[in-house]
Order: structure tokens, then sequence, then C-alpha cells
């Protein structure tokens, strides 16, 4: 539906899950007349053993994928330890029922279940699938540490990280800064935009630490929740890269 495909790492009954999305079509759902979500399961062996046939999974997904028509909507994939299950929202329901059946056939020695319910205002979709707030930062952290570490980056090495908030007001701002840590984070710079804007009160920080992914995502989890309690908006962070030798 369109390009804008990501992953995000998430937890379900204390396992490790993996969410592969396509976000960029949050805004254009719910479809009329693709009332129904078709959930493809199938059966795998422990998502963290060698004996995972990766590329047999690829190759169901791509000839499902190639199969579909314009009356299904491919929206995501969710991979857990012992199954992987694709989600397809469609307005043709037995057409696209038949087409899957005939591709499982194939690959009788995967385990596999198709499931269908209603849903058409895609609340699987919006509610379970699309990342929460903290969910969709731990995606654009990733996205910096991985533009960190192409540039050779030394992740292990502390340096000042800079981050950046928007309010809709001075209290608002105020009361945040009241809620730092002022031994972990420095206040770098306020600003106030004269163009209309719903958070027009800027805030920079800063704090010093490691670009690992675990670490950072630490770090902006705290500051998003806290953001959170004053009605403000946090809106990401920059360092510099430290090469390694």
């Amino acid at each position: 539906m369109s390009e804008h495909w990501d992953i995000y790492l998430t937890q379900s009954n204390n396992n490790n899950v993996f969410v592969r999305l396509d976000l960029g079509i949050k805004d254009s759902v719910p479809i009329s007349g693709a009332d129904k979500l078709v959930q493809v399961s199938i059966q795998t062996k422990s998502l963290f053993s060698k004996k995972m046939n990766f590329e047999l999974l690829h190759i169901i997904e791509d000839e499902i994928g190639s199969a579909l028509t314009e009356s299904d909507f491919y929206i995501g994939v969710i991979t857990e330890a012992d199954m992987r299950t694709f989600y397809i929202y469609t307005i043709q329901e037995k057409k696209l029922l038949n087409t899957v059946e005939s591709i499982l056939s194939k690959h009788k020695k995967q385990t596999s279940d198709i499931s269908i319910v209603d849903d058409p205002e895609w609340s699987f979709y919006l509610e379970t699938l699309y990342p929460d707030v903290y969910k969709y930062q731990w995606i654009q952290d990733r996205h910096v540490v991985e533009q960190l570490i192409a540039n050779n980056d030394n992740q292990k090495v502390p340096r000042e990280i800079t981050h950046w908030l928007y309010f809709s007001d001075i209290a608002s701002r105020e009361s945040y800064k009241n809620k730092l840590d002022r031994e972990v984070y420095k206040i770098i710079d306020e600003t106030t935009f004269e163009e209309e804007t719903d958070y027009p009160y800027q805030l920079s920080i800063s704090h010093k630490g490691t670009t690992e992914l675990e670490t950072i995502y630490q770090y902006t989890t705290e500051l998003i929740k806290k953001s959170l309690e004053v009605g403000g908006n946090y809106d990401g962070w920059e360092t510099q890269v430290i090469q390694s030798k």
C-alpha cells in the first residue's frame, strides 16, 4: 500500500516479538469495503534457532504478496518464537482465501492456519499493530543509531547527546524542566517561535552517554514519559560521530 514499512521489537508473555508493518497508511484507513482481516499463521521453529527456515518464510510471503489484487491490503507481519503471522485486509474474502490456501498447499511441511475476523474500523492495525509513542520512538532511535554505525561510530564512547522537546505554553515547559534530574540533564537552550504552531515553546537539553540502542532508548523513554505528563512533545535527538580507531 505504501513504501514506508518498518519494524519494531516488543514483548508478549515475556517473549520477544518482532512487528513489521506498513507505517505509511495510518491516515488513509480504514478503507471502505475492506472489512475482513485475514490472518495467515505459519508454525516455525524457535525464532532464535538456526533451524528456522527464513528463506522458506520469505518465499511464502513473496508468493502471497505477488498474488494479491487491488482488493487486498497487506498491512503487516508478526514474528513470534514459534509463529509468523501475515495480516491482510480484503474486500473479496473468498477470493483471497482461495488464493492463500492454494499457496500454502505447496508448502505442506509447514503447519499453517488461516483465520478471518470482521474489522471494518481496522482496529487491529490502528490499535494493536501500529506502534504506540514509545515503540515508535524505538524505531526512530534505531534509525539514528544505524546512521551513526554507518559512519563508523564507536557506540561505547560516552558523548553529549542533545534532545529537543516542544510545549504548548511556558508553564508546561517550566513544569517539564522541574521534572528533570539536573545531575543527568543539562539545559542547552529555550526558544519561542513566532509562527503559529501548537507547540511554539522549544526546549533543548543534553545528557552524556553512549549511543548503544538499548541505552539511548532508556533515556528517550524517560523523556517521552515526562513530556506526556505535561502535554509536551518529544522530538528526537542527535549527537556527534566518534569514529572507531
